[in-house]
């Protein structure tokens, strides 16, 4: 049976862009799936603080349980923020070279065979730019492997984060549901609170009403009408 393996054909440029390509865009849907369950923790941390605020514990048999299910409720927000965080700040990716660097890099080659500078218009040296172009793709295919296998691995790391703290989220998203049980048995049987005036504040509590809260005083007696005045009598007629 004939050896073919000398015969193999190097692996295609193109299948190693498209390879780079598919794990850039990878890294970007799993970034862009961040954003829901951040949304719903954010939603949750807030819920589970109101409870804890509103909590009374006055009952030790619903305060003993309340507690256990509030200290799971932190433990898995801790753990779910930390998954999350990590899936999104945790990997490092690497880029291809720009293509200025590019060029230089066969500038490099092509002046490492032989090439010397030539003017615009000229022709390059025929074997040393052979000689270079095959170096240069040589080392631009590795560079295209070398960052696709890294992108890959973290792309992996992150959407293992990524999974694990959704599953802490589940985690949360149930321990607050069943917390919020003995928290509506607390609020249901917590008295009403309901303000009390006692009497020895009563004099202090007019005191400091607002001005136009303050009863008027009473008006001052008002001075005694003058008498009405009487008609006139008739005067009697003078005699002549």
């Amino acid at each position: 049976m004939p050896d073919n393996r000398g015969s193999m054909p190097p692996m295609d440029d193109k299948f190693l862009k498209e390879r780079y390509d598919y794990e850039l865009a990878r890294k970007e849907k799993l970034s862009d799936s961040l954003g829901m369950p951040v949304s719903v923790v954010i939603l949750l941390s807030g819920l589970v603080v109101t409870m804890i605020r509103g909590f009374t514990y006055t009952k030790l048999w619903l305060t003993v349980p309340f507690g256990v299910l509030v200290a799971f409720d932190v433990f898995a927000l801790g753990r779910c923020l930390w998954f999350l965080a990590h899936a999104y700040h945790g990997q490092t990716y690497e880029q291809l070279p720009s293509l200025g660097e590019l060029y230089d890099v066969w500038q490099k080659y092509y002046a490492y065979y032989g090439g010397t500078d030539h003017e615009e218009g000229e022709k390059p040296d025929e074997t040393a730019s052979m000689d270079a172009d095959i170096e240069f793709e040589d080392n631009f295919r590795y560079r295209i492997i070398k960052a696709a296998d890294q992108n890959r691995a973290s792309n992996i790391s992150k959407q293992s984060c990524l999974h694990l703290g959704i599953v802490w989220l589940f985690a949360l998203l149930v321990a607050t549901a069943v917390s919020s049980v003995p928290y509506a048995i607390d609020q249901i049987f917590a008295p009403s609170k309901v303000p009390v005036m006692h009497l020895d504040n009563l004099d202090q509590g007019r005191g400091s009403l607002m001005p136009t809260q303050q009863q008027p005083a009473a008006a001052a007696p008002s001075a005694p009408a003058a008498p009405k005045p009487q008609p006139q009598a008739n005067t009697p007629p003078k005699e002549k």
